[in-house]
């Protein structure tokens, strides 16, 4: 297995968009794959946050984690 940025395999970012609205599209009514292919676009940083980070074995994708200046907007003096 290996830890890699999502800027170095872009080639991840549809299957984890689908897999990102399909595991929470009900908390933002209205989302889409396409709004989802985006955000992954735009939090695939290398120095800077936010960064995704992708687990894969070869050409697989096993899972993702994301890294944010903060994760509630009623609380974002709370950041990594």
């Amino acid at each position: 297995m290996q830890i890699e940025l999502l800027a170095d395999r872009p080639e991840f970012i549809p299957t984890l968009a689908e897999w990102h609205f399909r595991e929470w599209a009900y908390l933002r009514p209205g989302d889409s794959v396409a709004n989802r292919t985006r955000l992954l676009h735009e939090r695939s940083g290398r120095r800077e946050l936010p960064m995704t980070l992708v687990a894969s074995s070869g050409k697989e994708l096993l899972g993702s984690a994301m890294l944010i200046h903060y994760e509630m907007d009623t609380r974002p003096q709370y950041t990594p």
